[in-house]
Formats: structure tokens, C-alpha cells, sequence
């Protein structure tokens, strides 16, 4: 059982533990829910950070998925292209998403269902839609402009290039998520990717 604020989180930890998941199964679960429906609290392209106690070792156990900035970029790269400093938006100012990985990981040590089957709930409301929170649409207002120029996190949150209202059904058509569910292995697809993003000498 995990506890968050609002309801999607507990409902979808809550159909992992009941279909014989452990506590690890739950989290992620909920996590992945957190991404769609309130990405300024724990979005994809973030970090995540675990404690994790397992009671037949009796030890704990860390996983820091933090991401890092990419290998290639340092402060000559910035002064190259006229920066004096690190933009506070957009691509420059990207870490490496750690969350994906630190996905993979938790739920190949201590997980035990497929993370596919974990994700699931998330890819339902990302495609289906949930009742924006008061929380999320204070942020998306605060935040009208700026998503207003990136034609992805307009679909995404700005429905028909208006701002929403609260309790209004909201989906999200454009979402990560539903790439891995794709493939015909999805547990492989969420593994290459993150493979991809810390390992591929392309990713800068």
C-alpha cells in the first residue's frame, strides 16, 4: 500500500498489491501514475531515489537513479554556443532521465511482476484521461506560456490551446508511455531505453 494525495495513486498500487505484488511492485506503480497525472511532482525525464528494506536479507538497500548532465557537455560547450550560463528551460538544460533506469533496476532486483504490467494503470489514464487536480492546474496556469511554445506539452496540457479547468478530464496524448507497450516485449523495450539513455555514446 503506498500514500499519496490523490486517489489515482492509491487505486493503482493498490490493484498491484491485490494481485499478490510486493511493496517495490506498488511504488513503481505509483510513480509511474505520478508522471501523468502531476509531472511537476515526478516527471519522466526526472530522477528517483529509493530505500528499499528486504525483510529476507534484513538489509537496506539505495538505488539512486539521478540523472547527470550528458558526458559531451561541459563550459566550453556552453560559451561555444554564446551561453554564460545553464538556461533554466528547455534542451540545454537536461539531465539524463534516471527515472526509466531506476525503473528497470528496483523492478528487476527486488520486483515481482512484470513492469509492463506495473506501468499498465499510468497508460490507462495517459490514454483515458483523469480529473485534473486544483495542485497540477495551478501549475499548468503558472506555466501557460512557456507549454504554449512547445507543440507537444500544448497537446499534452493545453486541450485545443486552452487552459483547463479543474476536474476536467484530461489525457495525454503524447506520453512515453505508451511506446513501450508498442513492441512485442515490452519489459525489453523499457530496457533498451534505458540502456539507450545512459549508454549510447549518441546521446548528448
Amino acid at each position: 500500500k503506498t500514500a499519496y494525495e490523490i486517489y489515482q495513486c492509491d487505486w493503482s498500487s493498490d490493484v498491484c498489491s491485490s494481485d499478490l505484488g510486493n511493496a517495490v511492485d506498488a511504488a513503481l506503480a505509483t510513480n509511474a501514475v505520478l508522471n501523468v497525472v502531476e509531472p511537476q511532482m515526478c516527471g519522466p525525464g526526472g530522477d528517483l531515489f529509493m530505500l528499499i528494506w528486504h525483510p529476507g536479507e534484513k538489509k537496506l538497500h539505495a538505488l539512486n537513479a539521478a540523472g547527470r548532465s550528458p558526458y559531451a557537455v561541459n563550459r566550453d560547450w556552453f560559451a561555444a554556443k554564446g551561453l554564460k550560463d545553464v538556461p533554466f528551460r528547455g534542451p540545454f538544460s537536461d539531465s539524463v532521465p534516471g527515472v526509466v533506469d531506476g525503473w528497470v533496476e528496483a523492478n528487476r532486483r527486488f520486483g515481482s511482476r512484470p513492469l509492463a504490467k506495473l506501468l499498465a494503470p499510468a497508460i490507462d489514464y495517459a490514454a483515458n484521461g483523469w480529473a485534473l487536480t486544483r495542485h497540477t492546474l495551478k501549475h499548468i496556469t503558472a506555466t501557460q506560456k512557456s507549454l504554449a511554445q512547445y507543440s507537444t506539452a500544448a497537446k499534452n496540457y493545453l486541450p485545443g490551446g486552452e487552459l483547463p479547468k479543474w476536474g476536467q478530464v484530461l489525457r495525454r496524448p503524447v506520453n512515453f508511455l505508451h511506446i513501450g507497450l508498442q513492441f512485442d516485449a515490452p519489459n525489453a523495450a523499457l530496457e533498451w531505453a534505458a540502456k539507450f539513455f545512459f549508454e549510447s555514446e549518441d546521446f548528448v
